[in-house]
C-alpha cells in the first residue's frame, strides 16, 4: 500500500472537520426522527460559519424537502418553507459557482443543490424543469467524481436520476428515446447504501419507496420493516411499507403500520387511522378497527373522515362475534 493511501482521510474528513461532520450526521439523525426544527437550527448554525454556507443551506433545504414530500393534502405551509430554503441555497450555490476553481467537495455540494431543486420540480410534476436541474446536478457530480472517486454518495443521486428519467420523463418529446434503466438506478442506490456516508438514510427511504412503486412486494417488505424498525418515526418509510403489506394481503400488519404512524403534529395522518380501521376489518379484527376509530374521534376528524368512520364502525359492529345478521 502506498504512503499516500495510508495517510488519506476517509470521506468527508479530507474536506470538513470531524466536528462539522458530526453536526451534519446529527442533523440527519434528527431529520429521520422528524425533529425538523431542531435539525434546521443545527444546520442554520452551520450555515452561518465561514466557509460552510453552501453545506448548511443544502442541509436546510433537504430538511424542508423531506417535510414537503411526506405531507399529504394541503402542503402550502411545507412548500412555502421549502421554497425559502431552496432560495437561500440557490444564493449560496451562485456564490460558489462564481469561483474560477472549484474542488470535488464544492462540485459535490453544487450537484446536491441542483438535485434538491430537481426533486422539488419532479414532485410538482414540472418534468422539463426536473430534467434541466437533474442534468445540471449530474454534470457537477460527474466532475466531482473525476476529481475524487471516493465520494460514494454520488451513486444515490445518479441512481435516483436514472430511475426517474426512465419513469417520469421518458416520453417528453424533445428528449431522445432511452431504454428503461430502472433496475440500474435501483442497483446504484443499493450500492450507495453499502458504501455511502451522508446518503445512507436517503437510500433506505428510496429503496422502500421504489419497491412499492415497482410492486416488488417481498423484497420491499423485507427491507422496509428493517428500516422502519431503525427509524420508527419516519413517515416516508412507513407509508410505502403499509402499502406493500396491503399489496401482499397482510392486512393486520398493514393496519398496525398505519395506526402506529398516527402523529398529532402531522394532521394528515388522521386519514391513516381510517386506513388502519379498514385493514383491521379485512384482517377479521373488528374490535381493533373500532378502537382505532375511537382514537380518530378523539383526534378530531374532518367531516369527511367522520362520515367514513361511521360507515366503517357500522361494518365493524356487524362483524363482531354475536352480532345479529
Amino acid at each position: 500500500m502506498m504512503a499516500a493511501e495510508v495517510l488519506a482521510a476517509p470521506f468527508p474528513l479530507d474536506y470538513v472537520s470531524p466536528e462539522v461532520d458530526a453536526v451534519v450526521l446529527r442533523a440527519e439523525a434528527l431529520l429521520m426522527e422528524r425533529e425538523y426544527e431542531a435539525a434546521d437550527r443545527l444546520l442554520a448554525g452551520l450555515e452561518a460559519r465561514p466557509g460552510q454556507r453552501l453545506l448548511g443551506s443544502l442541509g436546510r433545504a433537504m430538511v424542508r424537502l423531506v417535510a414537503f414530500l411526506e405531507a399529504e393534502g394541503d402542503r402550502s405551509v411545507e412548500e412555502a418553507a421549502l421554497r425559502r430554503a431552496l432560495e437561500r441555497n440557490r444564493a449560496a450555490a451562485a456564490e460558489v459557482e462564481r469561483r474560477r476553481h472549484k474542488g470535488a467537495w464544492e462540485l459535490f455540494l453544487l450537484g446536491g443543490s441542483l438535485g434538491a431543486r430537481g426533486l422539488y420540480e419532479l414532485e410538482k410534476g414540472r418534468y422539463v424543469a426536473a430534467v434541466i436541474h437533474g442534468l445540471g446536478a449530474l454534470g457537477r457530480l460527474d466532475q466531482a467524481e473525476r476529481l475524487d472517486p471516493g465520494i460514494r454518495d454520488i451513486g444515490f443521486a445518479r441512481g435516483l436520476y436514472i430511475y426517474y428519467r426512465s419513469v417520469k420523463t421518458r416520453y417528453l418529446w424533445f428528449l431522445p428515446l432511452v431504454r428503461d434503466r430502472r433496475a440500474e438506478g435501483i442497483a446504484l442506490i443499493a450500492r450507495t447504501l453499502e458504501q455511502g456516508h451522508y446518503a445512507v438514510p436517503a437510500c433506505k427511504i428510496a429503496l422502500t419507496v421504489l419497491a412499492e412503486e415497482q410492486g416488488e412486494t417481498a423484497g420491499g417488505i423485507a427491507r422496509g420493516r428493517v428500516y422502519l424498525a431503525e427509524y420508527p418515526r419516519c413517515l416516508l418509510l412507513r407509508r410505502p411499507l403499509a402499502r406493500l403489506y396491503e399489496r401482499a394481503g397482510r392486512w393486520a400488519e398493514a393496519a398496525e403500520t398505519w395506526r402506529d404512524g398516527y402523529t398529532p403534529a402531522a394532521p394528515w395522518t388522521r386519514g391513516w387511522l381510517l386506513d388502519a380501521a379498514r385493514d383491521f376489518l379485512r384482517a377479521g379484527r373488528p374490535a381493533e378497527a373500532a378502537a382505532v376509530l375511537a382514537r380518530l374521534e378523539r383526534a378530531g376528524p374532518t367531516a369527511a373522515q367522520a362520515r367514513a368512520a361511521r360507515e366503517i364502525m357500522g361494518r365493524a359492529r356487524e362483524a363482531e362475534p354475536g352480532a345479529r345478521p
